[in-house]
């Protein structure tokens, strides 16, 4: 990465900092780029490669090399939440069921 490359990326992330959009942005944001072809097909590669349910620790290996592993999968376990979530204002939209008095129709059920 060359120091244009780089002065363009820190300006990036200085005016994301700035912004600071709402949850519901980011989790759309985070459902387009991951919802792709190319995106899942990165996800996939990203809990392929840090798995959510592996060992953190490894016998032989320092708390170095666990705390990296936690770090790789926790950030995996990030993604996926964004990108399985509804965002706030989708889910306020959502028309709420009367508790028990309400038949369930097809739509419900599928």
């Amino acid at each position: 990465m060359d120091t244009q490359e780089l002065d363009t990326l820190v300006a990036s992330l200085e005016a994301a900092k700035k912004s600071s959009p709402s949850d519901a942005s980011i989790i759309l944001d985070y459902q387009r780029v991951f919802g792709t072809e190319p995106g899942g097909r990165v996800l996939a590669d990203l809990v392929k490669r840090f798995p959510l349910i592996a060992p953190r620790f490894v016998s032989g290996q320092g708390v170095e090399q666990a705390a990296q592993r936690d770090g790789a999968a926790q950030v995996v376990a990030h993604i996926l939440q964004y990108t399985i979530s509804k965002p706030r204002q989708e889910r306020k939209k959502a028309p709420a069921k009367r508790a028990g008095r309400q038949k369930e129709t097809k739509e419900d059920i599928q």
